[in-house]
């Protein structure tokens, strides 16, 4: 499968994948997958899925419902701000 370079302005937040929020500077069609499976939520529950007000915002609503990401995962991230806030704290931003 081939890998496209990507900014993490690529979407609309409520859309984008975890990925392209941490700053992942390559992906696959799953990015785009990702998108899809939001808006087809989106579509069934008459509401968006994701509707965070800010990247970190927006972050901390995928991590409540995903769960936490693998370490590798956080540790691929190009953002070190990304990797503080979800190692420590994505709880106290985002849902006070």
């Amino acid at each position: 499968e081939s890998v496209t370079a990507i900014t993490d302005y690529v979407t609309t937040r409520w859309y984008r994948a975890p990925e392209v929020i941490v700053g992942w500077s390559s992906y696959t069609s799953a990015i785009d997958m990702w998108a899809v499976g939001c808006i087809l939520a989106e579509l069934v529950a008459r509401a968006p899925l994701f509707p965070g007000e800010n990247t970190m915002k927006q972050l901390g609503l995928i991590i409540r419902l995903m769960g936490s990401p693998s370490e590798g995962f956080i540790m691929r991230s190009n953002k070190s701000t990304f990797r503080y806030f979800i190692y420590f704290s994505y709880q106290n931003i985002c849902f006070k």
